[in-house]
């Protein structure tokens, strides 16, 4: 009876061993791999006032993905992010990009992106094929029929490349503008 206790815990316990196996290997690609890539952007003419687009807006970041705010902002870098969207895992990687990308531009101090650039590549394939084969003969006389069935799928990946902004009171001065000279009198 006591060997019989053993050999269920052995079982249980190598249960929950591959349990935590597969959640582990499943879940570290996602996460690293899926991070987006915060860059940032020194030089000149950062202020911008935009014109207006299309906006939505998730986890309190704007995404503006045909044309800019249309306020003052300025530019504070950039979020290059690169996943594939082929698979259970691609489908979640994908369904978590705009949160993801709302996380990166909050964690840089950005109020908004905007979508600079966008682009889905196939960068491979996978697939298989099984093939089955019967026959049966006799003395000068054989009769068989063979099948192949199989499929195969593109392996894509999902590159992104968002503008991050940080939003300035309209009433701001603009970086490229002189300084008026009330501003030069002013003591410090």
């Amino acid at each position: 009876m006591h060997e019989t206790g053993r050999k269920q815990s052995m079982k249980v316990n190598t249960t929950l061993g591959a349990i935590i196996f597969v959640a582990a290997m499943v879940s570290v690609p996602t996460r690293s791999i899926a991070a987006p890539e915060f860059l940032a952007y020194e030089g000149k003419n950062a202020i911008h006032e935009g014109q207006g687009g299309d906006k939505k807006t998730v986890d309190g970041i704007e995404f503006w993905s045909e044309g800019d705010p249309p306020h003052k902002f300025r530019v504070i870098g950039s979020l290059t992010d690169r996943r594939h969207e082929t698979g259970l895992i691609g489908m979640v990687r994908m369904s978590s990009l705009d949160s993801d990308i709302a996380k990166a531009a909050k964690a840089a101090g950005g109020d908004a992106v905007i979508l600079q650039s966008e682009d889905d590549d196939v960068i491979g394939a996978t697939g298989f094929a099984n093939t089955n084969v019967n026959g049966y003969g006799n003395y000068g006389g054989f009769h068989g029929n063979a099948s192949t069935t199989g499929f195969s799928r593109q392996v894509r990946k999902h590159d992104s490349r968002y503008i991050v902004v940080k939003y300035l009171p309209d009433d701001a001065p603009d970086a490229a503008a002189p300084a008026k000279q009330s501003d030069l009198d002013t003591p410090h």
